[in-house]
């Protein structure tokens, strides 16, 4: 037996690794493809969070506002008249009515 017969020919050392870069190549697009979902998830949630953030925020600044008013008389008239349609005992109210 020759020690040749037994040495791997180039053509197969070219095969092995083309299906070697191959199998790398496959893992890489497969570990990539697995980030970017998770990343998308993330985003939405972040996405999410930041609204949420959005409307706290227009709440807090709404609820600071009538807080930073409350102590006013005019304000207070005001909200009584707007909400619950109060008036003074000797004013006349006049509605409109539409069909």
């Amino acid at each position: 037996m020759n020690e040749s017969e037994y040495k791997p020919s180039n053509k197969f050392k070219t095969i092995i690794c083309i299906l070697f870069c191959a199998f790398i190549l496959i893992l890489s697009l497969a570990f990539i493809s697995n980030q970017t979902a998770s990343y998308n998830d993330l985003r939405a949630h972040n996405d999410s969070i930041q609204q949420n953030l959005a409307r706290q925020r227009a709440i807090y600044e709404d609820l600071s506002y009538h807080l930073a008013n409350f102590d006013s008389d005019a304000y207070i008239e005001a909200l009584a008249r707007e909400r619950f349609g109060w008036v003074r005992g000797n004013e006349i109210v006049f509605r409109m009515v539409t069909d």
